[in-house]
C-alpha cells in the first residue's frame, strides 16, 4: 500500500478493486473516468484504502504523456500499468510487453520494442491461421510463475491502441523475439543470447532489489525450460508462414527440450 501521508496529499476521486491474473488490487484513481479502461476486470467499486495510485511526482516525470503536467484518463491508465506490475511481482506475476496468442492449446508471445512489427505479425497470423489461434492480448500480458516452474500467460487490461484482447490465457510454449531485417530468417537462440532481450520487456518500476529478483525468477524459468526464437523479417506474410511452419516442425519433432 502506498504511504498514507502521500495518499492524503493526492486527491483520489475513486478507488476500484480489479482482478488481474487472479490477483485483487485496489487501484486509486485521480480521475474517475479512468475506471472505464478497467471495466472488464472490476470486481468492486468505491473501495476504501488502495494499493497504488499515480502520484504528483510521477505525473511530472512523464511530460510526453502528461503535457504541461495535465493528467488525462488515458495517461493515468497507462501510468498505472507499471504500478500494477510491481504490485503483482510479490505474487510471482509481472506484465510483459508482447503480442500473445493461443496456438495448439498453449500460449506464444511475439516480443520486440515498440514499432518493430509485433501487431503486423499478429495480423498475418489472424489472416493466414485465424482458425488456429485465439488472441490473449495484442500488446501486453501477464507472466505468471507457478510453484512447479511452469509459466502461464494471462490477459490484462492494457491492450495497446489496437485494443486486441481475449479473456483466456494458457501455459507458455515459447517466445519469438522480433527484428526487422533485409530478409526473412528464424532461428532458435539460447539463454546467453535471449536473457537481455526478454528481461527488457518486463514492465515494472524496479524500485527494489526484491522486485528485480522476482522478475528474474520468471525469466529464469522461461529461458531454462522453453524455446526462444529470433525472427528477422521483412514484415510480409512470408515471415509469418516461415514462423508457423518452423514452429509446427519443432512442435511435431521428437526433440529434447531445454
Amino acid at each position: 500500500m502506498r504511504p498514507f501521508s502521500l495518499m492524503m496529499e493526492t486527491k483520489i476521486e475513486k478507488i476500484i478493486e480489479v482482478r488481474v491474473s487472479g490477483i485483487d488490487m485496489r487501484v486509486g484513481l485521480r480521475l474517475a473516468d479512468t475506471a472505464k479502461f478497467f471495466r472488464d476486470y472490476v470486481v468492486r467499486e468505491d473501495c476504501e484504502g488502495c494499493d497504488f495510485f499515480v502520484s504528483d511526482e510521477e505525473v511530472k516525470l512523464y511530460p510526453l504523456i502528461c503535457p504541461d503536467g495535465v493528467l488525462t484518463p488515458g495517461a493515468e491508465f497507462y501510468m498505472l500499468m507499471a504500478r500494477a506490475s510491481s504490485f503483482m511481482l510479490k505474487y510471482g506475476r509481472a506484465l510483459f510487453h508482447g503480442v500473445s496468442f493461443l496456438w495448439r492449446g498453449r500460449a506464444w508471445i511475439i516480443t520486440a520494442m515498440s514499432g518493430v512489427g509485433k501487431t503486423t505479425q499478429l495480423r498475418h497470423w489472424q489472416k493466414l491461421y485465424g482458425d488456429e489461434i485465439a488472441v490473449i492480448n495484442g500488446d501486453k500480458c501477464v507472466m505468471r510463475l507457478e510453484k512447479d516452474g511452469r509459466v502461464f500467460v494471462d490477459p490484462c487490461p492494457w491492450t495497446g491502441k489496437e485494443g486486441d484482447s481475449g479473456f483466456t490465457g494458457g501455459e507458455l510454449a515459447g517466445i519469438i523475439c522480433l527484428e526487422q531485417a533485409a530478409e526473412d530468417h528464424i532461428e532458435r537462440i539460447f539463454p546467453r543470447d535471449s536473457v537481455a532481450r526478454i528481461f527488457q520487456q518486463f514492465l515494472f518500476l524496479a524500485e527494489s532489489a526484491p522486485d528485480i529478483r522476482s522478475a528474474a525468477r520468471i525469466e529464469e524459468s522461461i529461458v531454462g525450460r522453453l524455446p526462444v526464437w529470433l525472427l528477422k523479417n521483412l514484415g510480409g506474410e512470408a515471415s509469418a508462414i516461415l514462423t508457423h511452419d518452423t514452429l509446427t516442425s519443432y512442435e511435431e519433432a521428437d526433440h529434447e527440450r531445454i
